[in-house]
């Protein structure tokens, strides 16, 4: 949008240490108008932060509500679970889905697994990502075994519109991935052997964060029938921070919370060295998209950022909101005008 200054390479965009809350084996349920919601499943308290990770309060909730408790996330309104999690499909492991308002837990529901028609003795999964916008799962897998040294196949399966079974929308092979267990995680809460994994809602790119090694922060691109490695931030939470870690992913963005830790990273291209004002560069969206200068008011947003980068089409509301939540403003109508302001301001 504002071609200013160099590109550099994705990479950690915002980080803090919040010192009163310890996030280890929570999970991050959304990140919406700029607010970033970590749930405690064990205290029923959803955690609320500022676009720049700032601790800005918290609210009692029913835990059970939002993520199962002994599960992995939700799926179309049915709560996740796994079980024999260093098995084959055919000696073990299962992947169901069940309706909570049926009491949900884990027995019953419906066989996610059921849609894939390979030999189920050759397929070991080794990680689990659930897009963020609760449609479908993304499994990852090996041939022989979870501590092979390359990932094998990715498998997106859905539930059918009758919510009777699964449904299997595309595979494919996997190309310059790790191949073992402690590379992903098994959905976006350090739960299940301390790493997490997310789902963008495009369905394009998938996030990992490693709570049992080094912290690392990795991102892979779907293409075709391909899923690769698209960089891994070696140390992206420092270790021993990144225990048990929860990672959410959309637009780009990818929000962490492990310990007494947060971070943002982004798979785009970012701008830097000379700096302009998030108003110019809202200013600049909101003229694409049709407005006129007369139409919004700005002059609240006055952070300094080197440029921002649209990387495929996408409607000004979903240009700005990652800005919104890195620079913490909202934007409200006043006297005939979208006016937008810092949060806490009016």
């Amino acid at each position: 949008v504002v071609p200013v200054g160099s590109l550099v390479e994705p990479g950690r965009i915002k980080q803090t240490k919040p010192a009163a809350i310890n996030y280890s084996g929570m999970v991050i349920t959304s990140v919406e108008d700029g607010v970033v919601r970590v749930l405690d499943l064990d205290n029923d308290i959803i955690h609320l932060l500022s676009g720049d990770s700032t601790p800005i309060g918290s609210t009692t909730v029913s835990a059970s509500d939002y993520f199962p408790e002994d599960g992995i996330g939700v799926l179309s309104g049915y709560d996740v679970y796994i079980d024999g999690l260093f098995n084959s499909l055919d000696t073990g492991f299962e992947m169901w889905a069940s309706n909570p308002s049926l009491g949900g837990g884990s027995s019953g529901g419906i066989d996610l697994t059921e849609a894939i028609t390979q030999d189920k003795d050759k397929v070991f999964p080794i990680g689990i990502s659930l897009c963020v916008d609760n449609s479908c799962v993304l499994l990852i897998t090996n041939q022989t075994s979870v501590t092979q040294t390359n990932a094998d196949e990715w498998w997106l399966i859905e539930i059918n519109s009758e919510n009777t079974a699964s449904v299997l929308i595309e595979s494919g092979t996997c190309s310059s991935m790790p191949g073992d267990i402690n590379s992903y995680g098994f959905g976006n809460r350090g739960y299940f052997h301390f790493n997490s994994f997310s789902l963008e809602s495009n369905r394009e790119y998938a996030w990992a964060v490693n709570g049992w090694g080094y912290g690392n922060v990795r991102c892979y691109q779907k293409s075709g029938t391909s899923l690769t490695l698209l960089f891994d931030l070696i140390s992206g939470i420092p270790v021993p921070y990144a225990h048990k870690p929860t990672i959410y992913a959309d637009d780009g963005i990818a929000w962490v919370a492990a310990s007494n830790y947060t971070a943002a990273f982004t798979r785009n291209e970012r701008i830097t060295t000379d700096l302009v004002s998030v108003g110019s560069v809202v200013s600049d969206i909101c003229i694409d998209s049709g407005l006129s200068e007369s139409d919004i008011d700005v002059t609240d947003l006055t952070d300094a950022v080197g440029g921002y980068v649209r990387t495929r089409p996408m409607t000004a509301r979903a240009a700005i909101e990652p800005l919104m939540m890195a620079y913490y403003f909202d934007a409200v109508e006043s006297d005939g005008k979208i006016k937008f302001v810092k949060r806490g301001g009016s």
